[in-house]
C-alpha cells in the first residue's frame, strides 16, 4: 500500500514540473510574440511619421537657430512682414547665423573692400542675428559679392539665393508659406557704385549710393524679399530722390526679427536718430 502511495505521489510531482516548464515556455513564447509585434508596429508609426513629415513639411527640420516665424506683432513694432514674406509666397532664410562672404575682383581692381565689409558690419550690428566673416576662396563663401559686367552696368545692383533646399510649411496670415533655406547667395553690383572715385552725387549731397545700394541688396539676401514701403528705409525700392541716405532702421530689423522667430530681438519706433 505504502509502495502504490509513494508511486502516486511521484506521479504527482512530475506532473506538476512537466505543467510548470510548459507554462513558462509558453509565456516566453508569448512575450517573444508581442515584442516582435511592438516592434513592428513602432517601425511602422516611425516610418509613417517620418513620410508624413517630409510630405506637409519638407526635409529641412529646424534647429537651434530657426525658429518658427511670428506673423503676427504688437503695432509698436514697425515691420513690412507681409511685404517681405506673405506677398512672396515664400519664407526665404538661412539655417545659420554666421556667415561667409567673397568679394569678386575679376571684373574691377577698384571695387572697394571695404564697403562692402561696412556694409555687413552694418547688418550684424543692427540685426543682431547675424556674423559675417570674408571667406578665402569662393568655394568657402556663402555670399559671392561680383561687380557687374559691361553688358550689366545700366543695372544698380541686383542679389538673391542662387542655391535653396526645402524646409517647412509654416501657416502665416492664414495662408500656407513654404519655408526655403538659403544655402548660397550672390550680389551684383554695378561698377559705377564700387568705384573709388567720388560720384557727382556724393560730391553734391555726401550720400555713398555705392554703399547704399548694397546694404539694400544685402537685406534681400538675409531674407528681406519684399521692399519696405516706406521712403528712407535701407529697404525700401529706390533712393531718396533728395539724395538723403538710408539706414538700416527698425522695420527691417523688426521684419528679420519675424521672419527667424526671434521675438527678443524686436523694437519699439520707426525712425533712427539719424532721421529726426
Amino acid at each position: 500500500m505504502k509502495g502504490v502511495l509513494f508511486f502516486v505521489f511521484f506521479l504527482l510531482v512530475g506532473l506538476f514540473f512537466i505543467v510548470l516548464v510548459f507554462k513558462k515556455q509558453s509565456d516566453g513564447l508569448q512575450d517573444l510574440k508581442q515584442g516582435t509585434k511592438e516592434q513592428q508596429m513602432a517601425a511602422s508609426q516611425t516610418s509613417g511619421g517620418n513620410s508624413g513629415k517630409q510630405n506637409t513639411a519638407g526635409n529641412r527640420p529646424l534647429n537651434a537657430f530657426l525658429k518658427p516665424p511670428i506673423d503676427t506683432v504688437d503695432k509698436k513694432y514697425s515691420n513690412f512682414f507681409e511685404t517681405a514674406v506673405v506677398k512672396q509666397g515664400n519664407l526665404y532664410r538661412w539655417d545659420k547665423s554666421h556667415l561667409t562672404y567673397y568679394i569678386d575682383l575679376t571684373a574691377q581692381r577698384r571695387l572697394s573692400k571695404s564697403k562692402v565689409r561696412r556694409a555687413f558690419e552694418t547688418w550684424s550690428r543692427k540685426s543682431k542675428l547675424f556674423t559675417f566673416s570674408e571667406a578665402s576662396s569662393p568655394s568657402k563663401a556663402d555670399i559671392m559679392i561680383k561687380v557687374a559686367t559691361a553688358s550689366e552696368k545700366n543695372r544698380m545692383g541686383e542679389a538673391g539665393p542662387d542655391m535653396l533646399l526645402p524646409g517647412q510649411t509654416f501657416q502665416l496670415k492664414g495662408v500656407p508659406i513654404s519655408e526655403k533655406i538659403i544655402k548660397h547667395a550672390q550680389v551684383t553690383i554695378a561698377i559705377d557704385y564700387f568705384d573709388l572715385k567720388k560720384t557727382e552725387e556724393y560730391i553734391k549731397t555726401g550720400n555713398d549710393q555705392g554703399f547704399q545700394t548694397l546694404v539694400h541688396e544685402l537685406g534681400h539676401v538675409l531674407g528681406l524679399m519684399g521692399h519696405s514701403p516706406t521712403l528712407g528705409d535701407c529697404m525700401y525700392f529706390q533712393a531718396d530722390p533728395k539724395g538723403v541716405a538710408c539706414d538700416v532702421l527698425t522695420p527691417e530689423v523688426n521684419t528679420l526679427a519675424m521672419i527667424y522667430g526671434r521675438p527678443d530681438l524686436l523694437t519699439r519706433g520707426f525712425y533712427s536718430s539719424r532721421r529726426s
